[in-house]
């Protein structure tokens, strides 16, 4: 999407609507998980499958140098 075409469907909202960021999305994630057990093995590297789905918050808009893309950054 271009910015041109972002404006362009934002145009069509009202101007003082507040925006979300809504994200759903699969994915895998590798962690350290904490078992309760009474060895040395305790803790332990596994691959887990995570399935997120909240808002996301604005943090900023901005370009790189020398590129032609702008980005959109979204924290959780």
């Amino acid at each position: 999407m271009t910015v041109y075409e972002m404006i362009q469907k934002l145009s069509g909202f009202n101007a003082d609507d507040e925006v979300r960021f809504q994200f759903s999305g699969n994915f895998e994630a590798d962690v350290t998980a904490e078992f309760d057990r009474n060895d040395e093995n305790d803790e332990q590297e596994v691959t887990v499958e995570v399935n997120f789905s909240d808002t996301l918050t604005f943090d900023d808009i901005h370009k790189k140098y020398f590129e032609d893309e702008v980005y959109i950054d979204l924290t959780y």
